[in-house]
């Protein structure tokens, strides 16, 4: 079991949403990839746009870059 959560700011640094959960995975990479996707969803679903996404993870971060 591992879990996931994000935080979801504006340009001005004020949380618009915090999110959370836990998952069952096989690596903490496949938990980051979760977590990513959970927070894009959010974006999406309250339309919290335009949005630069962050993270910790450097091999997410290098697989998002070659999107």
């Amino acid at each position: 079991m591992a879990g996931y959560g994000g935080v979801v700011r504006d340009h001005t640094g004020a949380i618009h949403l915090i999110y959370h959960g836990n998952i069952e995975v096989n690596t903490n990479n496949d938990a980051e990839l979760i977590a990513l996707l959970q927070g894009l969803t959010l974006v999406g679903r309250y339309k919290l746009l335009p949005l630069i996404v962050e993270g910790d993870s450097e091999i997410i971060i290098r697989l998002i870059r070659k999107l």
